[in-house]
């Protein structure tokens, strides 16, 4: 972020499409670090018991959907296949739902990180009685 500002900064852009994609390649940069340093957080309340969860009744779709989201652009992008095999007939569940999407999303960023060059990450769901499985 610091050299694409500096160049924006000092006018070193060859044409405005190419400031656009600097302004364009520093806004996802600061929104993964926003992701990051809320997910930083969130897990440092968590261990020092300071966080106060909100249980409700949640859709484990809407869960899903939402850590999906939250992960951004890569998941979608060349050299990563997402695949989601999340039925339509899923037990609610009880939970918080940013403490939910928190740890989802950490999953998922493990997924992507810790993936070779052809990424490929799938993630899944199923019912078993009143027990939901995440794979």
């Amino acid at each position: 972020m610091r050299v694409l500002t500096d160049t924006l900064l000092e006018g070193r852009c060859e044409s405005e499409s190419q400031a656009t994609e600097y302004f364009g390649l520093i806004s996802k940069e600061n929104d993964r670090l926003t992701r990051l340093i809320d997910n930083f957080l969130t897990f440092s309340r968590m261990e020092r018991n300071k966080k106060s969860f909100e249980f409700v009744e949640l859709s484990a779709r809407d869960i899903i959907s939402a850590a999906i989201e939250s992960a951004g652009e890569r998941l979608h992008s060349n050299g990563c296949q997402l695949t989601v095999d999340v039925p339509d007939a899923l037990p609610q569940v009880v939970g918080d739902r940013d403490a939910l999407i928190t740890v989802l999303l950490n999953l998922l960023n493990n997924a992507w990180k810790y993936s070779g060059d052809e990424k490929r990450i799938a993630i899944g769901a199923r019912a078993d009685g009143a027990t939901l499985h995440l794979t």
